[in-house]
């Protein structure tokens, strides 16, 4: 697990995912409003930003609810980005790196990982009508092959439930979520995936067909696809509207400690697979 997701499970042990990003606006806003931001901003080294997203939608769709950034809320920041920066495609970022040249300050680039349908039907709207421009970066299982996330298909799972409570066993550990609210579903579906997502595919696969068993529920996984990921004509679509495309791996699956031959078949195995969907 990385630091950054170590120390996320730190502080959720202590207050609810809530508090964590109540505090996080707030400190936002007041680094932003009192000028340190800015004051800040004029040491740091010259350099483009890079705003990283996953799925722009309404929330009521059954993705993950830490990687949803609401339509509404989206549309505003881009429409703020496009009057303050100069919103650029990743490839002219690498170009200017690459050859050794300044990185305008004011270069913003927009990337979207993991492949959610919604990129085709929220997203691209809202940067054409702004003229800019963005990287998709694809998991070609879920384009090809049908998978589904294993923390979306957590978030599909607690969102089904009517219990208001369950008990599921993690690292040998039996622990208790409270799913009396929509508030607490999340924050349970949080903590679960933080404490899975480190974890091998296969034990992913375990986790969440004992979680089905918990909660006794069926998840119709083909058809949670259909909703939720890009297809091979999406990634057309994408690219003939002049964004580009980039691997994600082919299975989403935890890199840590991989051979040589399966970082080959995920890496570079992905890049081919997303050359000959969008030919």
């Amino acid at each position: 697990m990385s630091p950054v997701l170590k120390l996320k499970e730190l502080i959720l042990r202590f207050i609810s995912y809530r508090q964590a990003e109540c505090f996080k606006t707030s400190l936002a806003f007041i680094l932003y409003y009192s000028g340190i931001a800015f004051i800040a901003g004029a040491f740091l080294p010259k350099g483009a930003s890079i705003l990283v997203y996953h799925s722009i939608s309404d929330g009521k769709r059954g993705v993950f609810s830490d990687n949803i950034v609401f339509s509404e809320i989206f549309e505003k920041q881009i429409s703020y980005l496009a009057k303050k920066y100069k919103i650029v495609p990743l490839s002219l970022l690498i170009e200017r790196l690459e050859s050794k040249k300044e990185v305008p300050r004011d270069w913003v680039v927009l990337t979207f990982d993991d492949g959610y349908k919604d990129n085709l039907d929220n997203v691209l709207p809202v940067i054409e009508k702004y003229n800019a421009f963005a990287t998709f970066y694809i998991t070609m299982d879920v384009v090809k092959r049908r998978l589904v996330f294993f923390y979306d298909l957590i978030q599909k799972i607690i969102n089904s439930t009517g219990k208001k409570a369950i008990i599921v066993a993690i690292d040998d550990k039996d622990e208790r979520f409270d799913l009396s609210s929509a508030e607490k579903k999340n924050e349970a579906v949080l903590q679960m995936v933080l404490k899975t997502r480190g974890k091998s595919n296969e034990e992913r696969i375990m986790f969440v067909e004992s979680l089905k068993e918990r909660c006794s529920e069926q998840i119709d996984t083909s058809n949670e696809k259909e909703r939720l990921y890009l297809s091979e004509e999406d990634l057309r679509t994408l690219q003939e509207s002049g964004n580009e495309l980039a691997s994600h791996s082919v299975s989403h699956v935890n890199l840590v400690g991989m051979s040589d031959r399966k970082l080959d078949e995920e890496i570079v195995g992905s890049k081919k697979e997303i050359g000959r969907a969008h030919v």
